[in-house]
């Protein structure tokens, strides 16, 4: 039977957990276009004191010295990158699994009330009550289904951006040959 404090349906609210995770999603890719622009205009920037230093060089050993000394800047703004992008890929991940945690109690509670309902029904309605334990155990498995794809989306972020970074690190360290 159902207690008075419970209700039978999750309330309206128990399902705002797709808006939550809308707007996260929406402000980690805010997040991720602001450091974007943030890199391009730092970037842009040394490089045009970087054109304009080579500019003025004269001999060859000023060029060598100028060249050698930016890849460094380049090297650790790279680092500095995949850092705030996978802290931003990082906060994202944890705030989907958390969602989609809260969204596997609310099924697991109305999957509760519901198989409580269907117990006290007259046998007339057994097709019924399968039919509705069906649909909810399909609905079970398809939040399963969404927490396990978060979690994978989540790992294959990481490893991408690891990737990226080791290969930023290699395509821009110096050439000790």
């Amino acid at each position: 039977m159902l207690s008075p404090s419970r209700p039978f349906f999750p309330a309206p609210r128990s399902f705002d957990f797709i808006q939550s995770l809308t707007r996260k999603s929406y402000e980690g890719l805010v997040q991720i276009a602001a450091l974007n622009v943030q890199i391009a205009q730092t970037t842009l920037a040394e490089q045009t004191q970087h054109w304009q230093s080579l500019l003025k060089v004269q001999r060859l050993e000023e060029l060598t010295s100028l060249q050698a000394a930016a890849v460094q800047p380049i090297t650790s703004q790279a680092d500095s990158y995949g850092r705030e992008l996978y802290q931003i890929a990082d906060g994202m991940g944890r705030e989907w699994k958390t969602q989609l945690g809260e969204a596997q109690t609310h099924w697991d509670r109305l999957q509760g009330n519901v198989g409580s309902v269907l117990k006290n029904i007259p046998v007339t309605a057994q097709v019924l009550s399968a039919r509705v334990k069906n649909n909810l155990a399909s609905a079970h498995e398809s939040v399963g289904a969404l927490q396990k794809l978060a979690q994978q989306a989540s790992d294959a972020a990481q490893a991408n951006l690891l990737v990226t970074v080791q290969s930023a690190a290699q395509s821009t360290a110096p050439d000790t040959d």
